[in-house]
């Protein structure tokens, strides 16, 4: 035991980057191409509620994805198929718009990726709107396959993230 705390920390440091280069395995065209995918259905996850076009909207979810939003100072927890119709009903009953502000992407592997959205929401076009965060976890579950939403976490009135510059 003695023995192990003498080894500096360069050689724990060295299996852990083996294990991170050999596991990630993606080239940089692939990272390109799947953060070009991801921009895309965060763009189509928006535009598609946005439009009312909830064929397209219920494609991008798995089918056991999870829903979680922060309402009266507390988590609670939206069964997917009661989200997705109630997303529809709400949409239709009140036309809305509601657009990305920023899009921060960090892909952990080549089969999943974490992404967070800064968004506004127009509830009637002469309202500022009201602006809010979503929090995806995405998975993609094999070569050729599309990227799902896996988990989807949100909620209003966070404060808007400023654009890069």
């Amino acid at each position: 035991m003695k023995a192990l705390r003498k080894l500096p920390g360069r050689c724990l440091l060295i299996p852990l980057l083996l294990w991170f280069f050999c596991c990630s395995g993606a080239s940089a065209a692939e990272d390109d191409a799947d953060k070009a995918a991801i921009y895309k259905l965060v763009n189509t996850y928006f535009s598609s509620w946005s439009k009312g076009d909830f064929l397209v909207y219920r494609s991008l979810f798995r089918q056991n994805a999870s829903i979680a939003f922060f309402e009266s100072d507390r988590w609670q927890s939206w069964e997917l198929a009661k989200f997705l119709s109630e997303q529809e009903s709400l949409q239709l009953e009140h036309k809305m718009e509601e657009v990305p502000l920023t899009i921060d992407i960090k892909t952990l592997s080549s089969r999943a990726a974490f992404v967070e959205v800064s968004w506004r929401l127009k509830r009637t076009p002469d309202a500022p709107g009201v602006t809010g965060k979503d929090w995806f976890t995405l998975v993609k579950e094999g070569q050729g396959q599309d990227w799902k939403i896996l988990n989807l976490i949100f909620w209003f009135d966070a404060p808007a993230k400023s654009p890069a510059k």
